[in-house]
Protein backbone atom coordinates (compact mmCIF):
# COMPACT_ATOMS: atom_id res chain seq x y z
CA UNK A 1 0.00 0.00 0.00
CA UNK A 2 1.22 3.47 -0.82
CA UNK A 3 0.18 6.93 0.32
CA UNK A 4 -1.11 7.54 -3.21
CA UNK A 5 -3.41 4.53 -2.99
CA UNK A 6 -4.68 5.60 0.43
CA UNK A 7 -5.33 9.18 -0.68
CA UNK A 8 -7.16 7.94 -3.79
CA UNK A 9 -9.41 5.78 -1.62
CA UNK A 10 -9.97 8.73 0.74
CA UNK A 11 -11.10 10.80 -2.24
CA UNK A 12 -13.45 8.02 -3.34
CA UNK A 13 -14.90 7.88 0.18
CA UNK A 14 -15.53 11.64 0.23
CA UNK A 15 -17.15 11.44 -3.22
CA UNK A 16 -19.38 8.57 -2.09
CA UNK A 17 -20.37 10.51 1.03
CA UNK A 18 -21.31 13.52 -1.11
CA UNK A 19 -23.54 11.31 -3.29
CA UNK A 20 -25.32 9.85 -0.24
CA UNK A 21 -25.91 13.16 1.53
CA UNK A 22 -23.05 12.61 3.97
CA UNK A 23 -23.83 9.23 5.59
CA UNK A 24 -22.76 5.67 4.71
CA UNK A 25 -21.96 2.42 6.49
CA UNK A 26 -18.40 1.10 6.60
CA UNK A 27 -19.53 -2.15 4.96
CA UNK A 28 -20.43 -0.19 1.81
CA UNK A 29 -16.81 0.95 1.46
CA UNK A 30 -15.06 -2.22 2.58
CA UNK A 31 -16.72 -4.58 0.07
CA UNK A 32 -15.31 -2.89 -3.02
CA UNK A 33 -13.10 -5.21 -5.04
CA UNK A 34 -10.74 -2.39 -6.08
CA UNK A 35 -9.15 -2.01 -2.63
CA UNK A 36 -8.62 -3.95 0.56
CA UNK A 37 -10.38 -3.34 3.86
CA UNK A 38 -7.05 -2.26 5.37
CA UNK A 39 -6.68 0.55 2.83
CA UNK A 40 -10.26 1.68 3.50
CA UNK A 41 -9.60 1.74 7.26
CA UNK A 42 -6.36 3.69 6.78
CA UNK A 43 -8.14 6.21 4.56
CA UNK A 44 -10.98 6.57 7.08
CA UNK A 45 -8.45 7.11 9.86
CA UNK A 46 -6.76 9.81 7.84
CA UNK A 47 -10.07 11.56 7.07
CA UNK A 48 -11.03 11.34 10.74
CA UNK A 49 -7.70 12.78 11.84
CA UNK A 50 -8.15 15.67 9.41
CA UNK A 51 -11.58 16.38 10.93
CA UNK A 52 -13.56 15.64 7.78
CA UNK A 53 -15.61 12.67 9.03
CA UNK A 54 -17.03 11.13 12.17
CA UNK A 55 -17.39 7.41 12.83
CA UNK A 56 -20.17 6.01 15.03
CA UNK A 57 -20.84 2.38 16.05
CA UNK A 58 -24.11 0.82 14.96
CA UNK A 59 -25.27 -2.77 15.34
CA UNK A 60 -22.87 -4.95 13.36
CA UNK A 61 -21.19 -2.06 11.53
CA UNK A 62 -19.87 1.52 11.72
CA UNK A 63 -21.63 4.64 10.42
CA UNK A 64 -19.43 7.17 8.62
CA UNK A 65 -20.62 10.80 8.36
CA UNK A 66 -19.13 13.99 6.99
CA UNK A 67 -18.40 16.69 9.57
CA UNK A 68 -18.39 19.63 7.18
CA UNK A 69 -22.12 19.10 6.54
CA UNK A 70 -22.79 19.50 10.26
CA UNK A 71 -21.55 23.07 10.13
CA UNK A 72 -18.11 22.28 11.52
CA UNK A 73 -15.17 23.90 9.82
CA UNK A 74 -12.62 21.55 8.33
CA UNK A 75 -9.07 22.42 9.39
CA UNK A 76 -7.07 24.31 6.81
CA UNK A 77 -3.40 23.79 6.10
CA UNK A 78 -2.64 27.52 6.26
CA UNK A 79 -3.87 27.71 9.85
CA UNK A 80 -1.66 24.80 10.86
CA UNK A 81 1.38 26.26 9.13
CA UNK A 82 0.91 29.73 10.60
CA UNK A 83 0.82 28.21 14.10
CA UNK A 84 4.18 26.52 13.51
CA UNK A 85 6.01 29.65 12.35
Amino acid sequence: MSIIEMSTVAGEILSALERTKGTMRLAEFAHRPSCSRDVVLMALGWLYQEGLITVHPVIGDWLVRTRVGEGLKAPSRTEEVSCMV
